[in-house]
């Protein structure tokens, strides 16, 4: 009988019924050892720089710990820090040096790189569950207690979206994949989902915590590429459920872009031309206008509102902001598009179309006044106004952000 098992699934195995992998910073011995001291006057002797004299007995079940300190002073130890390992050789608590090549190199596999440095994905987890710990300490009760559906929906909404036959093509044909490929990535996709990212987390407002990463942010990610924690701003905690989902849709995409993005950082050069990557092209001022002139007049834009438009633009844009390449980010706009379909309540099929994104312009109407449609008439405008009918079919061309949509929900984009 032949049994299939997923990569998650040995993962559990190994950390559960071998006793080398107890966790990433955990290697519990099977096997007795002896650590002969190491002497560098023995070197060029018959003892190649082992006394044979003196030795350290380490018994099978000697858990050697990989240990962060604070102010970032490291070790990998056992018994307490009376036995510490530093990727070569072993030294007792008297400063004594012992040698032995098979725990050595069990120990290297596990812990060090092959410089001879602890990897620095051990720094990371380190990071992370610290991150974990101290937001688990400060949560604000009430808000979590009223986003943890929200955020149960949103992943949900994203397994949904994952097992659409929609999004594989679209995903499939947008990053050149064969059919093994899509497959591979849409499991890494949902597997990502499942294991690397966790939530939700709500710190109290007091907290040192939400003073340094959050401000006025709706909310962000936390931790290492790998180890996303989502998190939400209690000042929003009495938002509608459906916007607090899809905020978290919205963060959960982010996640994802972490992993590897969905639609091609290429294939946004290809809606936006000018300035959505870092050292973009300088447009030319004439071209620019008579675009400018050609797109007001072919859809009757009221050229009040594009003067509106532009004033807005300069003010996100100014080099004095906190954050100047908001408007266009790669990023953000893979997020804004997609909760866009959504938030218009679109099937998979259906395109945003002209009428669309004249009321984004006109910037008035529920639910077309949202700033999801707000950066992206933004970066619209920043890159010279093109014909609207051409910007849109490119969207749809280039950019995965087809969705199935279930209601309304008006996406806040004040986030990461």
């Amino acid at each position: 009988m032949k049994i299939i098992i997923t990569e998650n699934q040995i993962k559990l195995l190994k950390e559960t019924l071998l006793l080398e992998s107890d966790d990433l910073l955990t290697y519990t011995t099977k096997n007795d050892h002896r650590l002969y001291r190491w002497d560098s006057n023995l070197y060029n002797t018959r003892y190649k720089g082992y006394d044979y004299l003196v030795w350290q007995n380490v018994p099978a079940g000697t858990k050697f710990k990989f240990v962060l300190y604070p102010g970032k002073r490291v070790e990998v130890s056992a018994w307490n820090g009376k036995l510490v390992f530093s990727c070569d050789m072993f030294r007792d608590k008297d400063y004594n040096f012992f040698k032995d090549e098979a725990l050595t190199k069990a120990l290297k596999n596990k812990f060090c790189s092959s410089n001879e440095n602890f990897k620095r994905e051990l720094f990371s987890y380190v990071d992370d569950k610290n991150i974990e710990n101290d937001l688990s300490k400060i949560q604000d009760i009430n808000c979590v207690n009223k986003i943890k559906e929200p955020y149960k929906n949103a992943v949900n909404w994203w397994k949904n979206k994952l097992n659409e036959p929609a999004f594989y093509e679209k995903l499939k044909k947008l990053n050149n994949y064969t059919d093994q490929q899509t497959k591979e990535w849409i499991t890494k996709y949902k597997n990502y989902l499942t294991n690397n990212i966790s939530g939700p987390f709500c710190p109290t407002k007091s907290s040192k915590w939400y003073k340094e990463n959050l401000g006025d942010e709706y909310a962000h990610l936390a931790g290492s590429v790998g180890s996303s924690r989502v998190v939400y701003n209690v000042i929003y905690k009495d938002e509608t459920p459906k916007n607090i989902e899809s905020t978290m849709v919205h963060e959960i995409q982010h996640a994802f872009y972490d992993l590897k993005p969905m639609t091609p950082d290429s294939n946004w050069k290809k809606v936006f031309p000018y300035k959505v990557w870092s050292g973009a092209m300088e447009q030319n001022s004439d071209v620019t206008s008579s675009r400018e002139k050609s797109t007001i007049s072919k859809y009757g834009l009221n050229q009040e509102v594009i003067k509106w438009w532009k004033e807005k633009l300069k003010l996100e844009t100014d080099p004095s902001d906190d954050d100047p390449k908001y408007v266009c980010r790669i990023t953000e706009l893979s997020s804004r598009i997609v909760k866009i379909k959504n938030l218009l309540g679109y099937s998979t099929e259906d395109k945003i179309t002209i009428g669309d994104f004249k009321k984004f312009i006109e910037y008035k109407q529920d639910p077309y006044n949202n700033s999801n449609s707000y950066y992206l008439v933004l970066c619209w405008v920043n890159n010279g106004m093109p014909d609207i009918q051409t910007f849109l079919d490119n969207l749809d061309k280039h950019v995965v952000a087809k969705v199935d949509a279930k209601n309304n929900d008006n996406m806040k984009d004040g986030v990461s």
